[in-house]
């Protein structure tokens, strides 16, 4: 049974104000424990989100990859370009002369001077891969078969990714191979040849 609390009749104002008081407090109290009817949980203030808070990856979610040259979308992105002539390169402008004279004298067929130019170029840019590309060609228009496949090799070393170097190269180790009667070498070659065919232009 509830029981009532009785006051007595006469209280001081003091004694009143604390009772009053007293009484507040309770209410309060039994308020916030008060449970919700179709819960039977204490009601918990929870404040609300920050209208700007990050949003969280659920558990497990994982990132789309990608792959070179595509976007996150998948899409295509614009491929990377590589120079297609000696003159794009940082090659100065004795190295380029030398270059032109070269590719002029095997025009003419006289490979020996060609040659001789291209010699030239590489003593001052031993690390441009036109010049051996092209050293490579001169040789294999002389018929020093075995001294193709060096320079070709030497000029895909320093030509990265370039699929104009590249081609141009394999082709000339495939034509050199060939000659040499090494027909299982050539083939080899002329297929690494062919997966560069489609991006490739001629190297100038």
């Amino acid at each position: 049974m509830t029981r009532l609390l009785t006051v007595p009749a006469r209280l001081s104002p003091s004694r009143w104000q604390g009772l009053v008081l007293f009484i507040m407090a309770g209410s309060l109290c039994l308020s916030a424990c008060v449970s919700t009817p179709e819960t039977g949980q204490r009601r918990v203030y929870v404040p609300p989100a920050p209208a700007h808070a990050p949003t969280r990856p659920e558990p497990g979610a994982v990132a789309p990859l990608t792959t070179p040259g595509t976007s996150s979308t998948g899409s295509a992105s614009t491929p990377r370009s590589y120079p297609t002539r000696i003159e794009d390169t940082d090659a100065n402008a004795a190295v380029i002369a030398l270059y032109r004279q070269a590719a002029q004298a095997r025009q003419d067929g006289d490979v020996q001077r060609a040659a001789s130019d291209l010699e030239r170029a590489l003593r001052l840019a031993p690390a441009n891969a036109f010049v051996w590309s092209a050293l490579a060609g001169v040789h294999l228009q002389a018929g020093k078969f075995d001294q193709v496949e060096g320079e070709a090799s030497k000029s895909n070393a320093l030509a990265g990714a370039n699929p104009v170097l590249l081609h141009a190269n394999w082709l000339a180790i495939a034509s050199a191979r060939k000659s040499l009667g090494d027909a299982a070498g050539a083939a080899e070659a002329q297929q690494h040849a062919e997966k560069y065919a489609s991006l490739a232009t001629p190297a100038q």
